[in-house]
């Protein structure tokens, strides 16, 4: 969810000044969530543009090698769903997990009506 780093140097970044010793804090969990660059960035849209996001990877050396493959999966699954569904609500009260390692949902109810 986060790494932690010392900065080894005096540095400004956006504005903010960081001095050598300071503890710097990269926060994964944070990523697409920048209302600057995203509007609406908690509310789910598979089509948002700018789609410069974070997973699968933005480029560089670390850009996942299977990220095609993973796209492609995702829209023929969701293609399919979505054929099939034609409604979808929250029947419940999410329940997220929190922790350093991991995010994501340990209960996220929903109601489907078919087409």
């Amino acid at each position: 969810m986060s790494f932690r780093r010392t900065a080894t140097q005096d540095h400004e970044r956006s504005g903010v000044h960081i001095a050598a010793g300071d503890k710097v804090l990269l926060s994964y969990a944070s990523a697409n969530h920048d209302d600057r660059h995203f509007p609406e960035p908690e509310r789910f849209n598979p089509s948002r543009d700018p789609l410069d996001h974070v997973a699968f990877g933005g480029g560089g050396p670390h850009f996942c090698i299977g990220a095609q493959l993973a796209r492609m999966d995702l829209k023929l699954v969701f293609g399919e769903l979505l054929r099939k569904i034609g409604t979808v609500e929250l029947a419940g009260n999410p329940q997220r997990l929190r922790a350093n390692q991991f995010a994501g949902w340990l209960h996220y109810p929903i109601r489907a009506t078919a087409v």
